[in-house]
């Protein structure tokens, strides 16, 4: 069925795109352009060859950095906010490491993303708690 044929669908995933936004800006745009002046990650981002950054000026005076690669603009979340960018995505729905990783590579990036946001789904206490233990079937004979 096509999304926009699938209104429950398309609704649900209109929902987390609002959840995901609004992440995202619960820190302010000021305060990823403070921490990016500090952070060395930052710097070397910025030289990278295989990324296309750029610099703006955010409605107040100060210098954020993005990523552009993609065509739209990519936050680039310097090493003290990339736990609590994590965090703050993973806690809307709980998802596994690779949805996980899609939901954030869309409006952020940094330096071995895929590492840290491994390390923090899988020690995500509340998944660890729903988490259904795969099945043990004993050798052949052991019946």
């Amino acid at each position: 069925m096509k999304g926009e044929d699938n209104k429950v669908d398309d609704a649900l995933s209109h929902e987390v795109l609002n959840q995901l936004n609004s992440a995202i800006t619960t820190v302010s745009l000021d305060k990823f352009a403070t921490a990016q002046k500090s952070c060395p990650d930052i710097k070397k981002l910025i030289n990278s060859s295989f990324l296309r950054c750029s610099s703006k000026h955010p409605p107040s005076s100060m210098l954020l950095h993005t990523e552009m690669s993609t065509g739209k603009p990519r936050i680039t979340v310097p090493s003290k906010l990339k736990e609590m960018v994590i965090r703050q995505l993973h806690k809307i729905q709980h998802p596994r490491v690779r949805a996980a990783k899609r939901l954030v590579t869309a409006d952020c990036v940094w330096r071995r993303m895929a590492n840290s946001m491994k390390k923090t789904v899988d020690n995500c206490h509340a998944c660890h708690l729903v988490k259904i233990p795969q099945h043990l079937v004993p050798p052949p004979g052991q019946l």
